[in-house]
C-alpha cells in the first residue's frame, strides 16, 4: 500500500460498541487491511466460553459518488446476496464511521488456499481431497452466477481454508459485478484471465463473465493439482499459451498430471467461450475422474526435471501474490452499468452463519526448483491489474432484481442484432473469420478447416 495512503493501525482498537477488539493484522491489500478480531468477554453468551474470533476487513470509507465508493458499495451488496451459499464466506456486519467501513467475517485458522497448496502442500497426490475441495469451489461458484453474481477474481488468494483444508470458502468480492455481457477488459489477477477478458487477441469483444469464472477455476484446479500455473498470460504473446494452442497435449507434459486431468483442463481451457465445458459438466466430470496425477509409468516417460517437479509438488506458482490486489476501479473497456448503488450500511446485519475470513496473510512461494529455473519466464510473478472508472444506475440491488442475469447495456449495443444468439456466450460469430484468432483456432478443432 502507497505510503501516502497507508491506513493508520487499528491493533488494540475496538469496533461495534466494544463488542469486537482487533488484535492484529492478517493481511493488507491495495486499499484495505484485514484483522483478526475477539469479541470481548462482556459480550460473550459465557464468561467460560472461548470468545469469538473474527476477521474485520477495514477500508478507507470513499465518497458513494465516486467511482470507488461505488466499487466499495458493489462489494458490500453482492457479497451480502452471495453468502446464502454454505461455501461463501458469509458478511455478518457492515459497520462505519466517519472516515472508515468494517467488513465483519469468521475469522479462520487455516489461512486461504494459496497458503495451503503452496505453504502446506495439502493436495498433492490426495485425489480425494483435491474432488471434494475443488466441488465446493464449483458449487459456490455456481451460486453466484445463479443469482446473477460473476465473480471476476477467481484465485487461491480469494478461497479461504478451515484449520485442516478440507472446507473452502469462496470471499473478496472487490470486482464481482452483475453484468452477464461485458466490455470491461483486463479484470482479475493476470495468470487467471481468460483470454476474451484480457481481449488483446479477441478484437476486445463483449465476453461473458460467467465463462470467464469458469476459465479461471481451470487455473485453481492446475494450482490445485499440479502446484504450478500453466502460463502467464493466456494471449498468444505467451510462449507457453502459444505453445498449448497449437497442441493442447503440450499441457500434460509441461504440468505432469494424469492423462484424464490433462483432458479435462484441455475442456476447460477452451478458447471458445461457447464450447468451454460448464460448471455442472465439470463438477460431473471431477466426481468421475479415477486420479490426477500421472501414474509410474507415466512418470517413466517423463524426463528428469517433470519427475521432480511431480515429487517435490514445487510450487512454481508466482510469488508475493498480494502484487496483484485487484483495486477497487473498473477495469479497462467500456464503461459497465451496474443494477445497483449504495447499500444502507445502517440496515439490520445478514442472519446467516459466517463460514470463513474475508482475508488472510499470503507468505511468499518456496523457492523453486530446477524446473522452474528453466521455466522462469512461465513462473514469474504477477502483474498488477488496471482499470478504469466505471458508472452505475440508481436502482438498488435485491435478491429478485439480481437474479436475472442483466446484461450490460453498452455490451448489447455493440452486439446488436446477433445479441440473441450468442447471449450466453458474449462474443460474435464473425471474430472466428479473423485473420488474428483463425490461426489460432486451427488445432483447436473448433472450425472445419
Amino acid at each position: 500500500m502507497p505510503s501516502e495512503t497507508r491506513m493508520p493501525s487499528f491493533v488494540g482498537e475496538t469496533i461495534d460498541a466494544g463488542r469486537l477488539k482487533l488484535v492484529k493484522v492478517l493481511g493488507e491489500g491495495a486499499y484495505g487491511v484485514v484483522y483478526k478480531a475477539v469479541e470481548q468477554p462482556c459480550v460473550s453468551s459465557s464468561s467460560t466460553s472461548s470468545p469469538k474470533e473474527f476477521a474485520v476487513k477495514v477500508l478507507r470509507k470513499a465518497d458513494g459518488s465516486t467511482p470507488e465508493g461505488q466499487c466499495q458499495s458493489r462489494e458490500i451488496v453482492t457479497h451480502k446476496i452471495a453468502s446464502e451459499h454454505p461455501s461463501v464466506l458469509t458478511l455478518h456486519n457492515v459497520l462505519e464511521d466517519d472516515s472508515f467501513i468494517y467488513l465483519v467475517l469468521d475469522y479462520c485458522p487455516g489461512g486461504d488456499l494459496y497458503s495451503a497448496i503452496v505453504e502446506r502442500s495439502s493436495y498433492c497426490k490426495n485425489d480425494a481431497l483435491i474432488k471434494s475441495v475443488f466441488i465446493q469451489i464449483l458449487d459456490a461458484v455456481q451460486s453466484c452466477h445463479d443469482k446473477g453474481i460473476y465473480h471476476r477474481d477467481l484465485k487461491p488468494d480469494n478461497v479461504f481454508v478451515s484449520d485442516d483444508d478440507s472446507k473452502v470458502y469462496l470471499g473478496d468480492f472487490g470486482l464481482a459485478t452483475d453484468v452477464a455481457i461485458s466490455t470491461a477488459f483486463s479484470c482479475g489477477s493476470s495468470f487467471y484471465m481468460s483470454p476474451e477478458c484480457i481481449g488483446e487477441d479477441l478484437n476486445y469483444m463483449p465476453y461473458s463473465t460467467q465463462c470467464s469464472d469458469i476459465w479461471s477455476l481451470g487455473i485453481i484446479l492446475t494450482n490445485m493439482i499440479s502446484g504450478r500455473n500453466p502460463w502467464k498470460l493466456a494471449t498468444t504473446k505467451d510462449s507457453h499459451f502459444e505453445e498449448y494452442l497449437e497442441n493442447n497435449s503440450n499441457l500434460r507434459k509441461m504440468l505432469c498430471v494424469s492423462r484424464a486431468a490433462s483432458q479435462l483442463l484441455t475442456e476447460i481451457f477452451t478458447l471458445n467461450p461457447r464450447e468451454r465445458i460448464t460448471i455442472p459438466e465439470l463438477r460431473e466430470e471431477i466426481l468421475a475422474i479415477k486420479t490426477f496425477f500421472p501414474s509410474e509409468d507415466e512418470l517413466a516417460l517423463t524426463n528428469r526435471h517433470k519427475k521432480a517437479a511431480t515429487s517435490s509438488h514445487s510450487p512454481c506458482i508466482p510469488s508475493s501474490p498480494g502484487q496483484d490486489v485487484a483495486d477497487w476501479r473498473a477495469p479497462i473497456g467500456l464503461d459497465e452499468e451496474y443494477l445497483f448503488s449504495s447499500p444502507d450500511l445502517n440496515a439490520p446485519s445478514p442472519t446467516s452463519q459466517a463460514t470463513s475470513p474475508l482475508s488472510t496473510p499470503s507468505s511468499p512461494w518456496s523457492s523453486a526448483n530446477s524446473l522452474c529455473d528453466d521455466m522462469e519466464s512461465l513462473f514469474s510473478g504477477y502483474s498488477s491489474s488496471t482499470s478504469d472508472e466505471s458508472d452505475e444506475s440508481d436502482e438498488i440491488v435485491t435478491p429478485d432484481t439480481l437474479v436475472g442475469d442483466p446484461m450490460d447495456l453498452e455490451g448489447m449495443k455493440m452486439l446488436g442484432e446477433d445479441y440473441l444468439d450468442i447471449s450466453a456466450y458474449g462474443i460474435k460469430e464473425s471474430i472466428f473469420e479473423s485473420p488474428i484468432i483463425r490461426p489460432m483456432l486451427r488445432h483447436m478443432e473448433y472450425l472445419e478447416l
